[in-house]
């Protein structure tokens, strides 16, 4: 079975759902062939710019200055400032807004109490009105796995912008009896229901009576709307802030919830459970990529392919005992030949060989070979996939995944 396109993506996370939805609204036909539901549903689900450094506040300052390898620095600041623009709009026009707080970095509190430098974040999860209130309620519930009230007010205090700030923890029953943990999944889910929002709404009143704000986990519905937030928030007439919890992410499912709806909307199909097995490549230009299926082996062939299928963790890259590769065209990755320098003695600081391991890219986001030659001419590789920065202690995943997707998407 054969298939053609303009535009074919592999691969599910944030890069690869917005470099369909780019491409989509560039008037390309595209598929998108997902082998799972990507990294966005394990996610924060706010965007992370960079956070490193003097880059903890104002990005920018430090994304000027990283090496011309740095995936910023090959695509440039015009196309990260309009890949944010383009994301702004895209979850505004949804009735979802993600914003940053005056083009800077906003620090949310996470389950441990410590602040995360984030860029782009829900309205629900705005601290700056943590900030400018004296007096905060963090409120948990019985039962509930990952948020401990206790846990993040002592976190909280070593932090200088709430050292002075008086602090209530509470909990509020279990809407269920199953015998198990609960998660803030399953609460999210219930208050999706009118029953659950009924339960919310009683079980908050009874707690925290005389605040303006309240850290709360993330359990206001599972859909990307402001409807369930905005009503609870009236009806008891404070700020709720939704924390980031540990996986399974209601941010994350929100956003991944949001970006597919606007992919069916233009028209993008979306294979899922689609296991790429091999590219059939000639003279430098890929003519068709393949999935594998029970029952026979499936043909898209496409003017130019993008390729946002991650790093180690997400299948998009492979080591073995020749050294790494790229898993779809086998392409070679640049690594230390002794496997104990990829990585420091210390696993708990930055720096590590394999963190930063990826294909190399020039401007248009080709693999290139040693003297910059590109590879294959029609291929583009986008988010972790690619090679030149570590997205675990820059905290610049999500804005890398952004700018690179704008980027090949509107190739």
């Amino acid at each position: 079975m054969t298939r053609k396109y303009d535009r074919v993506i592999v691969g599910g996370g944030l890069a690869g759902l917005m470099s369909a939805l780019v491409a989509a609204t560039e008037k390309k036909k595209v598929a998108l062939l997902m082998k799972g539901v990507g990294s966005i549903a394990i996610a924060s689900g706010a965007i992370d710019l960079y956070g490193k450094g003097v880059g903890k506040l104002d990005p920018f300052k430090t994304i000027k200055l990283l090496p011309k390898n740095h995936p910023y620095s090959i695509v440039g600041i015009e196309n990260i400032i309009n890949a944010i623009k383009y994301f702004e709009e895209t979850t505004a026009r949804y009735g979802y807004p993600y914003k940053s707080i005056c083009g800077r970095n906003s620090f949310i509190p996470t389950p441990v109490g410590w602040l995360k430098p984030v860029h782009l974040i829900p309205s629900t999860m705005d601290a700056t009105r943590l900030i400018s209130e004296t007096n905060i309620a963090i409120v948990g519930v019985e039962g509930l796995k990952d948020f401990s009230p206790t846990l993040i007010h002592s976190g909280m205090l070593k932090q200088m912008a709430y050292a002075d700030k008086q602090f209530l923890t509470a909990m509020m029953p279990n809407p269920f009896n199953t015998g198990r943990d609960t998660t803030s999944l399953d609460l999210a889910r219930y208050v999706d229901t009118i029953d659950g929002m009924q339960w919310l709404n009683k079980s908050l009143r009874a707690v925290i009576s005389g605040y303006k704000v309240a850290i709360i986990p993330p359990i206001l519905g599972t859909e990307p709307s402001r409807y369930i937030p905005d009503a609870l928030m009236e009806s008891v007439g404070i700020y709720l802030h939704e924390m980031p919890t540990l996986p399974p992410s209601v941010h994350g499912m929100r956003l991944q919830k949001l970006l597919m709806s606007q992919l069916n909307a233009l028209g993008v199909d979306v294979i899922e459970n689609a296991d790429v097995c091999r590219a059939d490549v000639s003279g430098g230009v890929c003519e068709a990529i393949y999935t594998a299926a029970p029952d026979v082996e499936r043909a898209y062939h496409a003017e130019r392919f993008i390729i946002a299928t991650g790093g180690f963790l997400g299948g998009g890259l492979k080591a073995g005992v020749n050294g790494v590769s790229e898993s779809i065209f086998g392409l070679t990755i640049d690594a230390p030949e002794n496997i104990e320098d990829w990585s420091n003695p210390n696993m708990l600081s930055s720096g590590h060989n394999f963190a930063s391991m990826g294909i190399r890219v020039n401007e248009v986001l080709q693999a290139v070979d040693s003297t910059n030659k590109p590879i294959l001419s029609n291929v583009h590789f986008v988010g972790r996939t690619i090679g030149g920065y570590d997205f675990a202690s820059e905290l610049s995943g999500g804005g890398v995944a952004l700018a690179t997707a704008y980027t090949a998407g509107r190739l």
